[in-house]
């Protein structure tokens, strides 16, 4: 849930930006382990979890469980 709450905002973000005349948009983008995209300008999750993990290293259902916790 944490986490499509999260990327309902970052939308509303990109769609204010396009909005008010934004011509280039840059989004730092990362796979987990299983193949997903994970929108992070960080390639671990230490600045925005605490946790020293990878994101390329772990699965994205325990990405999540990070964010929650």
């Amino acid at each position: 849930m944490m986490m499509m709450m999260m990327t309902m905002i970052v939308l509303m973000m990109l769609c204010s930006a396009v909005e008010v005349g934004v011509d280039m948009l840059e989004l730092d983008c990362h796979l987990t382990k299983d193949g997903e995209v994970v929108v992070s300008h960080d390639e671990d999750l230490v600045r925005v979890t605490g946790h020293p993990v990878r994101i390329s290293d772990t699965l994205f259902k325990v990405v999540e469980l990070y964010y929650i916790s």
